[in-house]
């Protein structure tokens, strides 16, 4: 294997410093820090360079899970019981990985919002399960933007690091 030291891609560079944004921002009202650090990992690539269009079909999957995910949420709300919810869990995630597909997403773009409609989903029980599912919906979303804000910073920092190395 030789002596060559192993240096972190700029992605894993730019999930770490996500995920630790993520973990930071604990101290917000009803900010879900897991939720949103494991929305960075799902979104974030890990090559060098940011793959735009890879990052927003993994948002695009992560949004329709997550949606679909708050619509179980409010339907069990209304309608509880246990055969249902199977059902209704069976159905959501049906529902997720078929829309990605019709919507000619990637392969793992059905991954990816199956994990985020797991997340929303499989929330807390009784009066406060549509708050909890919306909260954690908009976490996952703060999870994206914050994956997007510190990919670009770092896209725009390496692209002048390597105009300058060229210039």
């Amino acid at each position: 294997m030789g002596n060559k030291l192993w240096k972190p891609t700029q992605g894993e560079i730019v999930i770490a410093i996500s995920v630790g944004i993520c973990l930071l921002l604990c101290n917000i009202h009803n900010f879900q820090m897991v939720t949103a650090a494991i929305t960075t990992l799902l979104v974030g690539q890990t090559s060098n360079g940011v793959e735009w269009q890879a990052g927003m079909k993994r948002i695009a999957g992560t949004a329709l899970g997550g949606i679909v995910g708050v619509g179980v949420a409010v339907i069990e709300v209304f309608f509880h019981a246990r055969a249902l919810s199977l059902l209704l869990v069976f159905a959501g995630m049906l529902v997720t990985v078929v829309g990605c597909r019709v919507l000619r997403m990637p392969l793992y773009s059905d991954r990816v919002g199956g994990i985020t409609f797991i997340l929303v989903s499989m929330s807390v029980q009784g009066t406060e399960r549509i708050p909890y599912a919306i909260f954690r919906l908009l976490s996952t979303f703060a999870g994206v933007l914050i994956w997007l804000t510190v990919a670009f910073v770092f896209s725009l920092l390496f692209k002048k690091q390597r105009e300058s190395v060229q210039g």
